[in-house]
C-alpha cells in the first residue's frame, strides 16, 4: 500500500495495486487451506461459512458503518 502512495506515474499506480491484488489473493487462499486443514469434516462448513460472512460484510462496508458512523468521522463511513 506504501507503493500505491508514493507512486509518481498512472503505470506505477498500476504496477503496485496488482502487486497488492496478488498478495492479497495469496493471503485468502492461504487462510482458507489453513482453515480447511484445522477444522473436522463436522465442522467444516461452519467455519469456513463464518469466514465467508466476515469478507462478505467487510466487503459491503457494514463494519465501517456499524461501527464508526455513531463518530461522523469525515471520510470514514
Amino acid at each position: 500500500m506504501v507503493g500505491c502512495g508514493m507512486s509518481a506515474t498512472f503505470g506505477q499506480l498500476l504496477l503496485w495495486r496488482w502487486v497488492t491484488g496478488v498478495g492479497s489473493a495469496l493471503q485468502m487462499a492461504g487462510a482458507q487451506l489453513f482453515l480447511t486443514d484445522i477444522s473436522v469434516s463436522g465442522n467444516r462448513a461452519r467455519t469456513l461459512g463464518t469466514n465467508q460472512a466476515r469478507r462478505r460484510a467487510h466487503a459491503r462496508g457494514f463494519i465501517s458503518a456499524v461501527f464508526f458512523r455513531p463518530y461522523a468521522w469525515p471520510g470514514v463511513s
